[in-house]
C-alpha cells in the first residue's frame, strides 16, 4: 500500500505493541463507548491476545470502530456464481473487458515476461485473473476490509469459522506489512487489492516484484501480478501445458463421469469408454475431468485438465475458471496483444551448464530491480548482514529513459553454485530471484 503518514499509522503502531499512544477512530462507531462489545467479538479479542501477542485495550478501541453491515451480508448470499453459465459468461466476454486485458498486457508486457519465466504461468491467464476479478485493477471494492471480515465473522453463522480465521489472517498482515487496519479497503467479502486476495492468501502467496520490502497488491501491478503467478505455482500450474479441451458425446453414459470433485479423476481412455472424445488431441493417459455447462438451449461439455483445476483453487467455481480460461484465449488471440516472451530459460531452477554444446554461459542471479538505489543499497546490505560472498553488485541499466539499478551476483562457474547460494537467499527471505543466463561466446 502506499506509504503513509505518522498519525494514520499510530493504530497500527499500537496494534504491534509499540510505545505510541491510542489513536482516535476516523470511522463512525457502531457501538459506544459505554456499551459492551458483543460477545464474540470480545472472545475473538482475547483469542488475538492471547494467542498473537495483541493489545487487548487497542483491540477494544479498533473494534468498536469498526461497523457491522447488514448489506454485506445480503451480498454474500447472492454470488454470481449461482447463475447458469450462459448469463455468467456474458459477464465476462464482453469487448470491454478483452480489449482491457489486451491493454493491460501491453502496459504490464515484462512484469508478466519476468512473472512467466519464473512462476511458468502464462500472461494472458495471469490477465485474465485479473481481468474477471477486477476488471484490471479498476473495482477493487469499496468496503473497508475489516468491516466485511467482522461482519461475516460475527454475524453470519454459516461461514463464521472461516471469516474469523481471515479477520486473524488480516491483523496479522497488517502488524506484518505496517498497514492501519482500518484503510485497506475491498469486496464485500474482504478479498483485497488488484488480485482480490483473501488475508490468509496475502500472508502466504503475495509477492514483492521489485524487492522493495512491499507486497502493495493494491496499487502496484508488478506485484498483483507477481502474486497471481507465484498463487498458481504454489498450487501446481504445470508450465507449458494446456488448461481445458472441448468435448462430444455420444449418448448418456457419461453422465456417469460429472459431479464430484473438481480435480481430474478419469484418464481420455475411460472417458472414451463413456463415449466421450476430446475435440483436440489429447495423451490417453492424461486425467481430466468432464464438465457441463448449462446453454440457453442443451448444455456445453468441457474435460478440464490439471491447470483448469488449479483455476479453481484461486476461486472453487468451475464457472470462474472456464470464464477465465475463455477471457485469457480470447484476449490472447487479439490482434493487438504484445507477443510476450519470458526471454530466460523455462526453468530457472536448471540454468544451463557453464559448458554447453561449446558454448561459454555466464550466469547471474538477479535479487531485484529498482528505481531508487537506495533501495537496492539496502538489498545489498541485507546480504551483507548475512555474511554471504560474493556480495552482489548494483549494476544501473537505462532503457527508454528509466534508470533501473539490478542487484546482481555473480559470474558463477556452474549452475550448481548458483543454486547453492539461490537457496542460501531464500532462507534469508531474499525468495524473489532470478537467474540470468548471457553468453560470453565460444
Amino acid at each position: 500500500m502506499k506509504q503513509t503518514s505518522i498519525a494514520t499509522l499510530m493504530l497500527c503502531g499500537a496494534l504491534i505493541l509499540s510505545s505510541s499512544s491510542p489513536s482516535s477512530a476516523q470511522a463512525t462507531a457502531p457501538i459506544s463507548q459505554s456499551e459492551t462489545l458483543p460477545e464474540n467479538m470480545s472472545v475473538f479479542i482475547r483469542t488475538m491476545t492471547a494467542k498473537h501477542g495483541f493489545d487487548k485495550n487497542k483491540l477494544n478501541t479498533l473494534f468498536r470502530s469498526v461497523e457491522l453491515q447488514p448489506r454485506i451480508i445480503e451480498a454474500i448470499t447472492r454470488p454470481a456464481e449461482a447463475m447458469p453459465w450462459y448469463k455468467y459468461r456474458k459477464i465476462f466476454m464482453t469487448e470491454a473487458r478483452i480489449e482491457g486485458g489486451v491493454k493491460f498486457m501491453q502496459d504490464n508486457a515484462s512484469a508478466l515476461a519476468v512473472t512467466q519465466q519464473k512462476y511458468g504461468v502464462p500472461p494472458e491467464i495471469i490477465t485474465a485473473i485479473i481481468g474477471v476479478e477486477t476488471s484490471y485493477g479498476k473495482n477493487t471494492g469499496s468496503y473497508r476490509v475489516i468491516d466485511a471480515l467482522s461482519t461475516l465473522a460475527f454475524n453470519y453463522p454459516k461461514r463464521s469459522p472461516f471469516f474469523t480465521g481471515e479477520l486473524e489472517n488480516f491483523l496479522l498482515l497488517c502488524r506484518e506489512e505496517h498497514i492501519d487496519p482500518l484503510q485497506p479497503t475491498g469486496s464485500y467479502a474482504g478479498a483485497m487489492g488488484i488480485p482480490q486476495f483473501m488475508p490468509s492468501s496475502f500472508r502466504s502467496y503475495a509477492a514483492d516484484f521489485e524487492g522493495d520490502y512491499h507486497r502493495d497488491i493494491w496499487n502496484n501491478p508488478a506485484d498483483a501480478i507477481a502474486s497471481v503467478g507465484n498463487y498458481f505455482y504454489k498450487h501446481h500450474w504445470q508450465r507449458g501445458q494446456p488448461v481445458a479441451f472441448q468435448a462430444a458425446v455420444q449418448g448418456n453414459a457419461y453422465r456417469k463421469a460429472l459431479g464430484g470433485d473438481l480435480k481430474p479423476d478419469r484418464t481420455i481412455v475411460q472417458l472414451k469408454a463413456l463415449n466421450v472424445e476430446s475435440i483436440e488431441t489429447a495423451s490417453p493417459n492424461q486425467k481430466a475431468k468432464l464438465l457441463a455447462f448449462e446453454l440457453e438451449q442443451g448444455e456445453e461439455l468441457w474435460l478440464g485438465l490439471d491447470n483448469f483445476y488449479v483455476i479453481t483453487r484461486y476461486n472453487h467455481s468451475p464457472l470462474y475458471a472456464m470464464a477465465v480460461y475463455q477471457l485469457s484465449r480470447a484476449i490472447a488471440e487479439h490482434s493487438e496483444t504484445p507477443k510476450i516472451s519470458a526471454g530466460l530459460p523455462d526453468n530457472p531452477t536448471a540454468a544451463p551448464p557453464l559448458q554447453e554444446s561449446g558454448q561459454k554461459v555466464a550466469i547471474y542471479i538477479q535479487l531485484g530491480a529498482f528505481g531508487n538505489e537506495a533501495n537496492a543499497q539496502a538489498l545489498r546490505k541485507k546480504v551483507a548482514e548475512h555474511s554471504l560472498l560474493p556480495l552482489p553488485k548494483i549494476k544501473p541499466v537505462t532503457q527508454n529513459g528509466t534508470t533501473l539499478h539490478k542487484v546482481q551476483i555473480g559470474p558463477f562457474k556452474s549452475a550448481e553454485d548458483a543454486e547453492r547460494l539461490n537457496a542460501k537467499l531464500n532462507e534469508i527471505g531474499i525468495d524473489q530471484t532470478q537467474y540470468i543466463v548471457e553468453s560470453i561466446g565460444n
